[in-house]
């Protein structure tokens, strides 16, 4: 049986991450770089040699950097699914105003959580 202490955790915690995932999207890139010390687009970029193929399709795509990177340095055909229409809106952003067309990112279908 949980404690009222791990049920208020696990109620901030889902709390927190919709909105930070939703309303507060725009902020995901600044907060991911503080708490990765400034590694977190290396981190990301560290998955390229080991994805394969002309075609890619990458799942909760976040901000968009790595289909951004892909595109461009890989030069792959890139398509992503996320959760988060916020997500998808800076994605589309980034993609397009790195001249990627057509920006091909779609957030889930249906109301957000």
């Amino acid at each position: 049986m949980p404690t009222s202490a791990s049920t208020l955790l696990g109620r901030t915690l889902r709390f927190f991450f919709r909105h930070f995932y939703h309303e507060l999207a725009w902020t995901y890139d600044v907060v991911a770089l503080a708490v990765s010390l400034g590694h977190w687009f290396t981190w990301a970029e560290m998955v390229l040699p080991y994805v394969k193929g002309p075609q890619v399709l990458e799942l909760g795509y976040g901000t968009g950097h790595l289909l951004e990177t892909m595109s461009r340095l890989a030069g792959m055909h890139v398509f992503g699914l996320d959760e988060s229409r916020q997500m998808a809106h800076l994605a589309k952003r980034r993609l397009v105003g790195s001249g990627r067309y057509p920006p091909r990112v779609a957030p889930r279908p249906g109301p957000e959580m």
